[in-house]
């Protein structure tokens, strides 16, 4: 099919190679892995989208038809207007795109090439009743109906070059209106219903014209040096919206039909945008976009103000957890307006909701040793509480029954037992979090912390003997030791500053955490007992969030040392170091992911982008 796009190339991770996920955000939230060598980098929220191009609006302006390849083939779907329930409206092995939807909103042109080569095609519009309406050895594509649903106009290079041709809406009848050696493409039929906008390079470049269903009166609106194409009309048929790159990349752009009057109303660096369409109310403009790579669509109001990224709306997947044999992650996603979890193959394939309610947010999600069961935070009953349910999503029962919060849920490596924050908010000034350990079978809590301050986020050592917690108090953060009954409280290191983000090596015997002392937060390690404390990192950046690789033999963690070219890392075991992942140059501050050797030497980034990253999680060994 015409303008179609090319989907990701996905390569093979190394063998040998350990794949970190991670969380990063510019503007959007996505999930995303890379191996410790920083190759193999995947998108894996992007992969859930795939292509999503070429949006119509319904009469009533409340849904939008568009195809999308999120399935691996172009089908043509459908969607409300703020981007939720979206379904597909064709399942052919073939190629569907370009729908167009009929003025009274009851069926759906669209091409398909099921037969061969692009066909112009009809279905109901709830993808019922399909019946093919042109039958030639060349292609016809870009349907567009007329005011009174009796005709449409499409193009066809059935003469050699594309053309504009019109017929029936029954398929009869088709002419040529638009007959040129020059290639005349994306027509819409205009509201009064005597007029077609379409783009044509018949001046050397591609511009935006104008004529009568005759074929007279030709005229075009816009001709310079630009390539502007994909025209759509306001509704009162006054205005023309058509992408342009006349400022060195495809924005949106509007002018009035006698090509006065040009705005801008899309623009971003490294971001194309294509084929606009005008809301039937006036209000709203959508379009394609080339948002991080794939494609999305996304819209403006009549003004030009930002609406929304409607295919991958709201654009935040976070919380990523990996299922203990590594196949499956787990993650938070708003994109069905609430926060659900939801859970993926390793590569981002098979995104399926796991763990829903009617109502309230589902979050934080934490696969029990075993990989079983799955606990989780959830606002079902108005406050957050803790629940528990089968890996599949199936058997979700309540754990925890409190006016408090209950958040931050993490198994003891027997899997018996949950620990857990649980948030007092009794009087100003008199709030504060508990650690609590719950048996996940009887439900039974015992309350383990104790005192005025604020005592979050627990985490098991190995062995299942000593829990690790973060408090919060008048002297500032601090990292915490106690048996797991609650017994033997105390700091896990004697240091002045700032301690958060701790984890413990695979064996038991050292945990890593990061620590800011004076202003500057860099990663540390230190024996269980509290000995051999030793600074891993010194820089004058922010690192954090130091985590073991599931073998124990490397450190991931996240710096803002953008600036800094790392030491580079060999590509294979044995083979000679590689150029540096960031290639020199001063780079803005931001976040990225970070591999180190245990003793701290050879830092490597290994997420050179300009999204800004965090929540580093190592893969399980695969056995």
């Amino acid at each position: 099919m015409q303008r179609r796009t090319g989907t990701p190339v996905v390569t093979a991770t190394p063998v040998g190679s350990r794949l970190i996920a991670f969380v990063s955000e510019s503007g959007e939230t996505h999930v995303r892995t890379v191996n410790q060598y920083g190759s193999d980098f995947r998108d894996l929220s992007e992969i859930r989208t795939g292509l999503n191009l070429y949006p119509s609006w319904s009469p009533d302006s409340k849904q939008i038809t568009f195809t999308s390849r999120r399935d691996g083939q172009a089908d043509v779907w459908v969607m409300n207007r703020d981007g939720s329930d979206q379904r597909r409206l064709t399942s052919d092995p073939a190629e569907d795109g370009f729908p167009a939807w009929s003025p009274d909103g009851s069926r759906i042109a669209f091409v398909s090439n099921r037969d061969g080569n692009g066909e112009i095609y009809m279905m109901n519009a709830d993808g019922s009743g399909v019946a093919r309406l042109t039958s030639d050895p060349e292609d016809d594509s870009f349907p567009s109906w007329s005011p009174d649903a009796s005709r449409i106009t499409f193009e066809s290079n059935r003469n050699g070059s594309y053309d504009i041709w019109a017929m029936n809406a029954d398929g009869s009848g088709q002419r040529a209106i638009v007959t040129d050696a020059a290639e005349d493409v994306a027509p819409r039929w205009g509201p009064d219903g005597n007029r077609i906008v379409f783009a044509s390079d018949r001046a050397g470049n591609s511009d935006i014209y104008v004529v009568s269903l005759d074929g007279t009166g030709l005229q075009r609106l816009v001709g310079n040096s630009a390539e502007d194409g994909d025209p759509s009309w306001s509704p009162d048929g006054s205005r023309i919206v058509f992408y342009s790159d006349r400022d060195g990349q495809r924005d949106i752009y509007k002018m009035n039909v006698d090509g006065s009057g040009l705005q801008l109303m899309a623009s971003r660096t490294l971001t194309t945008f294509f084929a606009p369409a005008w809301s039937p109310n006036g209000q709203q403009i959508i379009f394609s976009s080339s948002r991080n790579g794939e494609l999305t669509v996304e819209g403006v109001d009549a003004n030009g103000s930002p609406i929304a990224l409607l295919t991958d709306r709201p654009s935040t997947d976070t919380e990523p957890a990996w299922s203990p044999d590594g196949s499956r992650i787990a993650f938070t996603s708003l994109r069905d307006q609430r926060r659900q979890i939801y859970a993926m193959d390793s590569d981002g394939e098979n995104q399926t909701q796991l763990l829903t309610s009617e109502v309230g947010d589902n979050s934080n999600a934490a696969w029990s040793p075993d990989g079983q069961s799955i606990a989780f935070e959830t606002t079902r009953h108005g406050t957050s509480e803790i629940y528990v349910a089968n890996a599949d999503g199936s058997g979700q029962r309540r754990l925890t029954d409190n006016f408090s919060p209950d958040v931050d849920p993490a198994w003891s490596p027997d899997g018996r037992r949950l620990a857990f924050a649980r948030r007092f908010q009794d009087l100003p000034g008199q709030e504060n979090t508990q650690v609590y350990v719950v048996d996940v079978a009887s439900g039974e809590e015992t309350q383990i912390t104790e005192g005025a301050s604020f005592s979050e986020k627990p985490l098991w050592s190995p062995d299942g003997a000593t829990i690790i917690f973060e408090r919060l108090s008048d002297e500032g953060r601090d990292l915490m030791l106690m048996s797991a009954d609650g017994d033997d409280v105390r700091p896990l290191v004697d240091s002045v500053g700032e301690k958060s983000d701790a984890d413990w090596s695979p064996d038991g015997t050292r945990v890593l955490f990061s620590m800011e002392v004076d202003g500057n937060q860099d990663v540390y390690v230190v024996n269980s007992d509290g000995s051999g404390l030793q600074r891993l990192t010194d820089h004058s950046a922010i690192d954090k969030t130091p985590r073991w690789s599931p073998d124990g033999q490397l450190i991931a963690f996240i710096s803002e040392r953008a600036n800094v070219t790392p030491t580079p890392r060999a590509t294979e075991a044995g083979a000679a170091p590689g150029p540096s992942p960031t290639g020199g140059g001063t780079l803005p501050a931001q976040f990225d992911v970070y591999v180190m050797n245990l003793d701290g030497s050879a830092p490597a980034r290994i997420s050179p982008d300009e999204w800004r990253d965090s929540d580093p999680v190592w893969r399980p060994l695969i056995q």
